[in-house]
């Protein structure tokens, strides 16, 4: 089989972009992780948060393998994402809401990034899933 490969925007208007791959075998995405330079050593799953720059909007990449806990792998490295658009691309802690009623808007933008990444992971998943 092939690397599934597609592109996820923390937020709908973003230009921002994550890239999540996902591979065949756990041995294969860790030797890919590792050529790349992204991560060293063993992993069952990974995010590897990019710093953004003038030339590219892609925000990081999301390393992943098909198994049976593939969207429960994929939804924690997006948390881990969205954390990273929040705080390293956006430079936004995430806030004390200023009462118990209403959420910070660090929070908000969290869950807005959470809510795009999962909901257009669960979509490719989808319309992919002849292939996984």
């Amino acid at each position: 089989m092939r690397t599934i490969k597609f592109y996820l925007r923390p937020l709908l208007q973003s230009r921002h972009y994550l890239e999540v791959r996902i591979y065949d075998k756990q041995p294969i995405m860790v030797q890919q992780a590792h050529r790349d330079g992204s991560i060293i050593g063993q992993f069952k799953a990974a995010h590897c948060g990019l710093d953004h720059n003038k030339t590219s909007h892609r925000i990081g990449i999301v390393y992943l393998y098909r198994n049976p806990a593939l969207r429960r792998d994929a939804i924690h490295e997006l948390g881990h994402a969205a954390c990273h658009y929040v705080r390293e691309i956006r430079q936004l802690s995430l806030d004390t809401p200023a009462n118990k009623f209403e959420a910070s808007f660090s929070e908000e933008l969290l869950c807005e990034a959470m809510e795009n990444y999962v909901g257009r992971f669960e979509l490719e998943i989808y319309n992919r899933r002849h292939l996984l």
